[in-house]
């Protein structure tokens, strides 16, 4: 089980690591740290890439795989609009993410899921 009331008053800031605030994906990096499964940070030399590639990028170059329901720490990518945004599963039901508006916990269904995601500690799991 992560802590995560102290999130609960960031602040959104684009390609934000923590410095200042977060978005969606420094977010869920922050939190999958403080769960003991750290992910990498595919995004920290590419402030641009063409919209709906960024999964592409984070499932190619990341130690995460899809599984097919949402459990406690999982990763949940949702599509909003044209974008894609990622949250953090703090329950099977409810997310943890950021937004413009700020960070909440939100019930999934009202973040319109696509996938979810488990990081794997060991990569060898990959295989």
């Amino acid at each position: 089980m992560i802590f995560y009331n102290d999130l609960l008053s960031a602040k959104y800031k684009p390609h934000g690591r923590g410095d200042g605030g977060y978005d969606c994906y420094g977010l869920v990096l922050e939190c999958c740290k403080r769960a003991g499964t750290p992910i990498k940070d595919p995004f920290q030399k590419y402030e641009h890439l063409p919209v709906g590639a960024e999964m592409l990028y984070i499932n190619d170059y990341n130690n995460i795989k899809e599984i097919k329901a949402p459990k406690t720490g999982a990763i949940a990518e949702c599509k909003t609009g044209e974008n894609l945004h990622v949250a953090y599963m703090v329950t099977p039901q409810l997310a943890l993410h950021i937004t413009q508006k700020g960070c909440r916990v939100t019930h999934i269904r009202a973040l319109n899921p696509i996938r979810y995601y488990e990081v794997i500690k060991n990569e060898s799991e990959f295989n």
